[in-house]
């Protein structure tokens, strides 16, 4: 029996699990054609344990692909027919985790670092040497969930909780498939049941934050700023550097500009946390070294790029956040409250670039928990956005030209209006994060 992995895999990679009934219909459909895999499992649960054995063994035999079409198979079943099966012999499932259990946990080590293709071919031949094996099952399950078969994902954790009701796992992936589809009311079903069985379970906090903060707050360790003051980068007359073992060295941004919604969709409709490990995964394969967001994204973009980053320490992705920002009525940015919803933005991106923010739900925004600490990879931040000039010009027109700033860390010497309102901004996010 193993734990759940939810705690090892973070938001991203939590797995589900199967009971043996499901699974030994599984086996027999993979050497069986696909028309007689009910008869097969009948015919499986009036065997006798000898005979089971035999079939196990046949089943090692078998190719991957049969493995994966039995498990497509077995997934189209009604959930009543294949949990009125009795399950496997005692026998053979305590024989049956012993002969994959490696196959099993090279398919997680290999998942946890994003090389799905080779934990699926680790899963399949668990499954080939055990169909009973239900660690294993859960890692092929989130296998075809990062291929975007949620369809045979949702059937598949359907039979899982009506096997077992307290199965997190299942209902963590009813809950993700939920909230793809749109489904509101399911999310906060699914969801609501996990945290009822793990009242800290990150992922459900995450989701349930997203269409409306409840729940309890993450506990975070108390703030201690250093004696110093402490940055991995900065930059040095026209380029960026970073700080390594060596010191300081140049670095040369080759980057992916991430927008805040999939194609089709509204930009407040954000993406989940597999397709932000994906896209994360895709940009260090082709060579990036930074991500650049316009806004703020979901707790699940943060902590993609902190597992990405700490796992891969050779290939990655720095961030540039930047503060999103609309033109101000009149064309006045230093109108009171203007500049407080914009000065509060930046203090918001500043906290949860830390892991230190609770954004609450705001229409057109993302919000939730963010524990995520990503600041030792933040490269910049970029404060506002591409100013329209017939904005900028009004402004300087109600300021009479003014410009000019000096504060205790930047200063702008000449310069118009919109010069020293940038200054001004951009002190006061240097001075939140100081």
């Amino acid at each position: 029996m193993h734990a759940s992995r939810a705690r090892f895999l973070s938001l991203t990679w939590l797995g589900w699990g199967v009971t043996g009934v499901t699974t030994t219909g599984t086996a027999l459909a993979a050497v069986a054609p696909g028309a007689t895999m009910m008869a097969a499992v009948a015919a499986m649960a009036a065997a006798p344990v000898a005979a089971t054995t035999a079939v196990v063994a046949a089943m090692a035999a078998a190719p991957a692909a049969a493995m994966t079409a039995a498990v497509a198979a077995m997934s189209a079943a009604p959930v009543a027919a294949t949990t009125a099966v009795p399950a496997m012999s005692l026998l053979a499932q305590d024989a049956c985790p012993r002969a994959s259990g490696a196959d099993a946990e090279a398919g997680w080590a290999a998942f946890s670092t994003n090389d799905v293709e080779r934990a699926r071919l680790s899963f399949e031949a668990a499954l080939a040497r055990c169909p009973n094996d239900h660690y294993a099952r859960t890692g092929l399950g989130y296998v075809a969930l990062r291929a975007g078969t949620d369809s045979l994902a949702v059937r598949l954790w359907t039979v899982a909780v009506a096997a077992d009701p307290n199965n997190v796992d299942a209902l963590t992936g009813l809950g993700l498939a939920a909230w793809r589809r749109g489904d509101v009311a399911a999310v906060r079903e699914r969801f609501g049941r996990v945290l009822e069985l793990e009242p800290d379970h990150a992922t459900a906090l995450e989701y349930l934050g997203r269409i409306t903060l409840t729940g309890p707050r993450p506990v975070r360790a108390p703030l201690v700023l250093p004696d110093t003051l402490e940055y991995p980068a900065r930059t040095s007359a026209a380029r960026f550097e970073v700080r390594g073992p060596g010191g300081w060295t140049p670095f040369y941004i080759k980057g992916v500009n991430l927008g805040a919604a999939l194609p089709g969709m509204h930009p407040s409709e954000f993406p989940d946390s597999v397709t932000y490990a994906r896209w994360i995964r895709s940009m260090a394969e082709m060579n990036a070294n930074v991500v650049r967001v316009y806004t703020i994204h979901p707790p699940g973009f943060y902590q993609a790029l902190h597992d990405w980053n700490a796992a891969n320490p050779d290939r990655s992705l720095w961030l540039v956040h930047g503060v999103w920002a609309e033109l101000p009525p009149h064309h006045d940015f230093a109108a009171a409250a203007y500049e407080a919803e914009f000065f509060g933005e930046m203090r918001r991106v500043v906290d949860l670039i830390h892991g230190r923010a609770d954004v609450q739900p705001r229409p057109g925004h993302a919000s939730g928990y963010y524990t995520a600490d990503v600041s030792r990879w933040t490269l910049a931040y970029i404060i506002g956005r591409e100013w329209e000039p017939f904005s900028a010009v009004a402004f300087d027109s109600i300021k009479g030209g003014r410009g000019g700033f000096d504060g205790r860390y930047l200063k702008v010497d000449g310069g118009n209006a919109m010069d020293a309102w940038m200054a001004r901004a951009s002190e006061t996010i240097v001075a939140y994060e100081t």
